[in-house]
């Protein structure tokens, strides 16, 4: 078992981590953070993050993090063959099911949340330290574990996945809410650009992504709004009109709700290096597996 923590005090990325075949990774989130996540090339996250989120990284698999915001992330390297000896324990079977790690995104937990802090205080270097340690470990685990029997009730999920866009819909959505992020954009004109009624298309694009139309569209105007935040050039009008904000005050009130920070706040303190003017374009696939906290 190996335990690894990543502590930064100010916005820092892209970190980058390739999980050895052997292996999966489980991240706990420890304090409030704002991050852009992505696997394999598909962001799944982009937001605030709550302390207790959890996220579960298969083994072989390429994660990217850039954090905007200070961040303290509890990071477990757990060997494939100590979560098949959880599972037998608890199911009979050493056969671990791929569902346990077909959701990448992040999902909250306070227990494991509590197990983490915990693992911190353990005192590794001495013998009763690793045991105490490692009993941790196998409890996170085993907590992940119950998740996923509790998952495996109901057949909710596989009715999602038979509701949502096909990628080509979705590609078509995507692309025109990006190039029209400065202009008002409204649910029939996003659902016209996927070729689908208001109604089956908000339905079919919250299932593809986790998020509304609306919600989705606020999310990336916010995006890009930090970008354009960076640069001198740009006042705080100036950045709300080219985000799609038709008032200064709108602007603030929608932006500190999303990031805690009003905009000139979020200028003082997170104003970095970069040169951009345009926040970075969504891939049409980025949001395929996209997932909101429920907080």
């Amino acid at each position: 078992m190996l335990v690894t923590r990543w502590r930064c005090r100010k916005p820092s990325g892209p970190l980058t981590h390739r999980t050895p075949s052997d292996r999966h990774l489980i991240a706990i989130v420890l304090s409030v953070t704002h991050v852009r996540f992505a696997q394999g090339g598909i962001v799944l996250h982009d937001g605030r993050l709550s302390a207790g989120a959890v996220q579960i990284s298969r083994a072989g698999s390429e994660s990217a993090a850039s954090f905007d915001a200070p961040c303290d992330v509890l990071h477990l390297h757990v060997p494939q063959h100590l979560v098949a000896q959880q599972y037998e324990q608890a199911r009979g079977t050493a056969c671990v099911p791929a569902s346990l790690f077909e959701d990448n995104g992040f999902f909250l937990d306070p227990e494991i949340e509590r197990l983490g802090n915990a693992l911190l205080t353990a005192h590794m270097e001495t013998a009763i330290g690793s045991l105490y340690a490692e009993a941790l470990t196998r409890a996170i685990v085993t907590r992940i574990l119950a998740r996923e029997s509790i998952a495996c009730v109901g057949s909710a999920t596989a009715h999602d996945k038979r509701n949502r866009l096909p990628k080509w819909r979705l590609h078509r959505a995507v692309d025109f809410i990006e190039a029209n992020l400065a202009l008002p954009i409204q649910l029939d004109e996003i659902s016209a650009s996927a070729g689908l009624t208001k109604m089956h298309f908000a339905t079919q694009f919250r299932q593809s992504t986790g998020l509304s139309p609306h919600a989705y569209v606020t999310r990336r105007r916010i995006r890009k709004a930090k970008a354009l935040l960076t640069q001198s050039q740009f006042n705080i009008l100036e950045v709300a009109q080219c985000c799609g904000f038709a008032t200064h005050a709108h602007f603030s009130s929608v932006f500190k709700k999303a990031t805690g920070y009003s905009p000139s706040q979020w200028r003082l303190q997170f104003n970095g290096p970069r040169t951009s003017m345009s926040a970075p374009a969504a891939s049409p696939g980025e949001l395929l597996a996209l997932h909101e906290l429920n907080e």
